[in-house]
């Protein structure tokens, strides 16, 4: 297995943890998991000759290790919100 793939499953499995353990509020979770992994990656690229807001600028919302965050941030929204409606319908 190669390093990008191990990398991308980590960003995908580590969002769909935090999401679904964060999520006592169905989006704290969601919110939760998107500032670690933009903070994640604002450490990774972090140049130090840079300042706070230049290094935040730099920062690639729309780079592959973000997108795999994304996504395990939907897959583990979806699941927590399908755990809170059977609990919901089979509790009330």
């Amino acid at each position: 297995m190669n390093k990008e793939l191990r990398d991308q499953s980590a960003h995908f499995g580590i969002n769909v943890l935090l999401t679904v353990l964060g999520n006592i509020p169905i989006l704290g979770g969601a919110l939760q998991s998107f500032v670690w992994s933009v903070t994640r990656e604002y450490y990774q690229h972090k140049d130090p000759a840079l300042g706070f807001f230049d290094n935040i600028a730099m920062v690639d919302f729309s780079g592959l290790d973000l997108k795999w965050s994304y996504g395990g941030i939907v897959l583990g929204t979806a699941i927590t919100a399908g755990i809170w409606a059977y609990l919901i319908i089979k509790v009330l």
